[in-house]
């Protein structure tokens, strides 16, 4: 019964939904510090694992469910706080959300002009500097476009 639940969520491209969903009653957990918010939580976050697994991986269930536990603790326990705190990760937090939207696209078009260029040669460094070139372009976005945008949207507040 579950996995046709599931299989029907993917169907009606809900399939991430219950990602976005974890995140949203994680951060009304941490703002309200509600229970049932947790529990909502917690139970996006079993359907996100199962989602990603397609209910026949067990070790993706765990690994992803570790990767959701990981992320939740890290707000409250210190040392991992601490970790998630260092400027490799605040770069990435950063220029996540144009790394998200523009990831796909600009990967397969800088993997086919690198292709071009060193003659599909070089498949790793094809890779390399396609992930280079996106990091740099999002890097830009985010301070030419979404800093400048934050910034005047907080003015019209």
């Amino acid at each position: 019964m579950i996995a046709l639940i599931i299989e029907q969520a993917r169907n009606f491209s809900l399939g991430y939904f219950s990602w976005f969903a974890t995140g949203i009653y994680f951060f009304y957990y941490i703002k309200n510090n509600s229970k049932f918010d947790l529990f909502l939580c917690i139970i996006f976050g079993v359907l996100s694992s199962l989602n990603a697994a397609r209910l026949d991986e067990l070790s993706t269930i765990i690994y992803t469910y570790s990767i959701i536990c990981i992320f939740m603790f890290s707000f409250k326990i210190n040392f991992l706080n601490k970790i998630f705190s260092n400027n490799f990760f605040i770069f990435f937090g950063f220029i996540s959300y144009p790394l998200y939207l523009l990831h796909d696209g600009f990967v397969y078009i800088f993997l086919k002009r690198f292709q071009i260029i060193f003659d599909n040669k070089y498949q790793y460094l094809n890779i390399f500097l396609s992930i280079i070139a996106l990091i740099i372009i999002t890097y830009l976005i985010s301070v030419f476009i979404e800093k400048k945008n934050y910034k005047f949207n907080l003015r019209l507040r």
